[in-house]
């Protein structure tokens, strides 16, 4: 459960920015400070046992949530609207990059503090 923390911050920020309560930059700044947080909170939460289970949990679980996303908004483009296509294509393109990205500072984030840790 404490592997969490930073999911519940993702959440909070989107939940923020659907419902208006606050400020956009502040539910940015929520959903930024979470995607941020993931691998270096599953890190140091992290035992020598359990840390694929802390990878699974913390980076795995956000950047799979991205790719259900991101699998379901090119499945609704390619049987689609045609007028706005390249807008859409454009938009994925970069989310998708953004994710692959991600992945990447994932796995540095977590293996720099885990290696600081020993």
């Amino acid at each position: 459960m404490r592997y969490l923390t930073p999911h519940a911050i993702i959440l909070l920020g989107i939940l923020g920015l659907i419902s208006g309560r606050w400020s956009e930059e502040l539910s940015l700044v929520l959903i930024g400070l979470g995607h941020l947080l993931v691998p270096i909170w599953s890190a140091k939460l992290a035992e020598p046992k359990t840390q694929l289970r802390a990878v699974l949990i913390g980076p795995g679980l956000v950047i799979a949530a991205h790719l259900v996303g991101i699998v379901g908004s090119w499945l609704a483009l390619i049987g689609g609207h045609p007028e706005d296509r390249w807008l859409s294509f454009m938009m994925l393109a970069v989310w998708t990059v953004a994710v692959i990205a991600y992945a990447v500072y994932c796995a540095i984030a977590f293996a720099i503090v885990t290696r600081v840790r020993r």
